[in-house]
């Protein structure tokens, strides 16, 4: 399959593809060029073009990727080591939603007492 068609059937930009190739978030082997040099891609990378797509959607980053599918690659992806990914996902989570309510109660105070110091208020709400 060339990368037209698995970028139309992934959602994923041709770039996006190219550079988890380039990566190796895609198998070696899974991907090849033809005569002409252009990639191709099997099956397989395609699943694991869809698997990579969900997984970043649930907000892991590129390098967390890399490491669940290594330990998927290595081990079989276990449900431990996923529980454990999956935990420390979610505390980070928690973590920068309890960031942006701060930052967002200061703003609102901001709002609610600039009442022509708005420096002072700054310096309150901090």
């Amino acid at each position: 399959m060339l990368i037209g068609e698995v970028s139309r059937i992934t959602g994923l930009s041709k770039d996006t593809i190219r550079w988890y190739d380039k990566i190796g978030l895609i198998d070696q082997g899974r991907s090849s060029r033809t005569a002409g040099n252009y990639r191709t891609f099997d099956q397989e990378a395609l699943k694991q073009l869809k698997l990579i797509k969900q997984i970043k959607t649930l907000g892991f980053t590129i390098k967390e990727i890399k490491e669940i599918l290594n330990t998927r690659k290595s081990d079989g992806l276990d449900c431990d080591s996923l529980e454990k990914s999956i935990q420390k996902k979610v505390q980070l989570m928690e973590e920068e939603i309890n960031s942006l309510r701060e930052k967002r109660s200061s703003l609102l105070y901001i709002l609610d007492h600039c009442d022509g110091d708005c420096q002072a208020s700054i310096s309150k709400a901090s």
